[in-house]
């Protein structure tokens, strides 16, 4: 064998070696990359809901108190309003995504008006 036969074979083993070790890296960098956005874009969507809850119960709910001693409105309650909002975000995303706030006595979407002044 000649002996540009015999580099061109170390250097090929070399460049192997070090190919094989930057994908390692580059494989390992992107996983956690994926990671820490995903982790990310949760934390933005539980703040907005947080947010949205907060403004609900601060700023929506007081408004409509003398309307709720007629009729229920599902607009006042917090948990609505986010998911409503989450439920919005989730159509005008390309992720799918879905969020469940447990409660000890769930109130559904489209509560029936009961005719009578809630006290």
């Amino acid at each position: 064998m000649r002996l540009i036969v015999k580099f061109n074979i170390v250097f090929l083993a070399i460049f192997l070696v070090g190919l094989a070790i930057a994908a390692y890296v580059s494989l390992d960098l992107l996983r956690q990359n994926a990671r820490d956005e995903v982790l990310q874009h949760a934390r933005i969507m539980m703040e907005s809901a947080l947010a949205t809850r907060g403004y609900t119960s601060k700023q929506v709910r007081p408004l409509l108190e003398t309307q709720m001693k007629y009729q229920f409105l599902p607009q006042s309650v917090p948990a609505f309003a986010a998911k409503s909002s989450s439920a919005t975000c989730a159509r005008n995303s390309p992720i799918t995504t879905t969020r469940k706030r447990r409660s000890i006595q769930p109130i559904p979407a489209t509560a029936p008006p009961t005719g009578k002044p809630m006290s």
